[in-house]
């Protein structure tokens, strides 16, 4: 199925990146065309599979659900040993809904004073206010689940933007910019 979907994207001209679990799911997305990789939060403190992800030389979306900041300062330096500059650090909550006063938006500055590199926010709350608001403190980059309906079974459909939803997402963010 990964197979076809990346087949499938390239025939549309729309790049996948995707979220590899071990070092051989690297080596297949490598082969099939990945053009950038995300790691899941309970990987940040897994730095020689960090590492290997880096050597790959290609961009890295880091997110940071769970993890304090030396756990942070840690997988930055190990994917800088790797020479791999191209690094997203993705301020998230690992709860699943997040509730909006847990969100601690602040952060996102904070990575960008203390990293240098560029931010983005993983939301998982319910709505678009806090999409919204990462924007305006200058998210680069922003991930919301997407859903085609929000009452199936699954931990994520809730807190996912369905296809109207998603479109106004896309509005608040070209009206903050």
């Amino acid at each position: 199925e990964t197979r076809e979907l990346f087949a499938f994207s390239a025939d549309i001209d729309i790049p996948l990146i995707s979220t590899p679990f071990d070092e051989e799911s690297v080596d297949i997305l490598t082969d099939l065309g990945v053009k950038a990789f995300k790691t899941a939060s309970f990987d940040i403190v897994n730095i020689p599979f960090l590492r290997y992800v880096a050597s790959k030389g290609l961009p890295i979306i880091l997110s940071t659900g769970m993890s304090s900041l030396s756990e942070i300062e840690d997988a930055v330096d190990a994917i800088a040993h790797e020479k791999n500059p191209n690094l997203i650090l993705l301020h998230c909550v690992s709860a699943y809904p997040t509730d909006i006063s847990d969100t601690n938006l602040s952060v996102i500055d904070s990575l960008r004073k203390s990293f240098r590199v560029p931010i983005g926010f993983s939301d998982h709350t319910i709505g678009l206010l806090a999409s919204t608001v990462s924007f305006s403190l200058g998210a680069d980059l922003l991930e919301k689940h997407f859903t085609l309906d929000k009452n199936m079974e699954g931990p994520d459909h809730i807190l996912s933007s369905d296809p109207k939803e998603m479109k106004k997402l896309v509005s608040a963010r070209n009206n903050v910019f």
